[in-house]
């Protein structure tokens, strides 16, 4: 029997076992017991939670935004080129394109006036996301492949780079059993 103590447990998927019978829920998004209410986040609510990292993900968290962001960091300006690379359906990108517009990660600059063509470039924002996209380069190399198709050089010294993440403070890399979170009441 499902408990009080489980109302507002998000969940993707819900099976629940009843006897001999397996009744499955991950189709539902909402399944309602007489005890507690379970409902499957979307994406789109993560934008109102008190979290940096649930708001971020509504924003850069849909399918393609990163390897959009990872074309603007290669140079590309243009919604052709980015179409060409990454062979997205132009609805697609263009609502991509627009989502990322609207939070001021890129912006758009007219190139052309017949017919009307526009570049996008990056702005503040967009640049604040880079070391994402290093540390999804990271774990990729370790994980994802065997020979890296890509190696990033440090311009200043050199060095091909193994991008880290270090502590402003002392410079010394950062590891999670390192750090302490402090959490304020309202955080989700």
């Amino acid at each position: 029997m499902l408990g009080d103590a489980f109302a507002g447990v998000i969940v993707t998927e819900v099976s629940l076992r009843m006897g001999s019978d397996m009744f499955d829920m991950s189709s539902q998004y909402e399944f309602v017991t007489h005890h507690c209410r379970i409902h499957a986040m979307k994406h789109a609510e993560l934008a109102d939670k008190e979290c940096a990292v649930a708001r971020t993900w509504a924003v850069v968290g849909e399918r393609w935004t990163m390897m959009i962001l990872r074309e603007f960091f290669r140079g590309s300006h243009r919604f052709e080129e980015i179409q060409g690379k990454l062979q997205l359906g132009r609805n697609l990108l263009s609502a991509r394109m627009q989502d990322l517009e609207e939070e001021g990660i890129v912006e758009r600059r007219k190139y052309q006036d017949r017919p009307v063509r526009f570049e996008y470039h990056l702005t503040e924002k967009d640049e604040d996301l880079y070391p994402v996209l290093l540390a999804l380069l990271r774990w990729g190399t370790r994980y994802k492949v065997d020979e890296p198709p890509l190696k990033l050089m440090h311009k200043a010294c050199g060095h091909i780079v193994d991008p880290l993440v270090v502590c402003d403070g002392c410079g010394e890399e950062l590891h999670r059993r390192e750090l302490r979170a402090y959490l304020t009441e309202t955080a989700w």
